[in-house]
């Protein structure tokens, strides 16, 4: 297909350099804010318990990058009218092509994300006790929010009276609205309403601004959070020394 898309799966010298950004990312933009993960240790191994992704890295691509370029060639205009099957192709290339760009990113870039997920994660923790030897990438997902306002892209936490009543959707629709016409923090739009003795904020206390949750790259992952062996067995020593 003559699509734009297909001038970068086409390159696999696109492949490193999608890879050199997404390892810069993890070194610069990895925080509280854009770091999930979830996984359990078990007792007595010290081992995850079990082996899958466990570890979610989000971040918005920055303008002029390779990666930027990319996600606009996915999303561009051009891809208007391909056929079903097409598209299920397409849908193919790119997962094939993200896989190769996860594989390069590990080789790239390991030991940088490495010292990211440590600062971020468990940051006081040493190498040498929790070595998180093992990172898989298992998916890198990529989309296109440039077209939503920034305000659309983050969580409403409201606060209503109680037993009080409110149309959620109503009023995160008109406080992301009234954030986007005039740059006011939610807050500001309750005080606003407030004041214009608006019925939708009679029931509403509080009204602040949440976590984004829209990013325009996703990286999934396996980290293995295990105890090493050697420090497992200094503890285990200890513990029975000390009866």
């Amino acid at each position: 297909m003559d699509k734009e898309i297909y001038k970068y799966l086409k390159d696999e010298d696109v492949i490193n350099l999608l890879a050199d950004d997404i390892v810069e990312a993890f070194k610069t933009k990895m925080n509280k804010d854009t770091i999930d993960y979830s996984f359990d240790i078990a007792k007595g191994t010290g081992k995850i318990k079990i082996v899958e992704q466990n570890t979610f890295f989000s971040f918005d691509t920055e303008s002029g990058t390779i990666l930027e370029k990319f996600k606009k060639a996915l999303f561009n205009d051009d891809l208007e009218g391909l056929t079903q099957t097409q598209e299920a192709m397409l849908i193919e290339d790119v997962g094939e092509y993200l896989k190769e760009v996860a594989a390069a990113v590990i080789e790239k870039g390991e030991s940088d994300m490495r010292d990211a997920l440590r600062k971020n994660i468990m940051p006081d923790s040493k190498p040498e006790d929790f070595p998180f030897e093992k990172i898989f990438i298992t998916s890198i997902d990529i989309a296109d929010f440039s077209s939503f306002a920034e305000p659309h892209k983050y969580l409403l936490r409201i606060g209503k009276r109680p037993g009080a009543f409110i149309n959620t959707d109503a009023v995160i629709q008109y406080v992301q609205n009234r954030q986007e016409e005039t740059g006011m923090t939610p807050g500001e739009v309750l005080e606003e309403g407030h004041r214009e003795e608006n019925p939708m904020f009679t029931e509403i206390i509080s009204i602040e601004q949440g976590e984004k949750y829209l990013y325009d790259v996703a990286v999934s992952m396996f980290v293995d959070y295990s105890l090493a062996e050697k420090s497992m067995e200094e503890l285990t020593e200890i513990k029975e020394n000390l009866g």
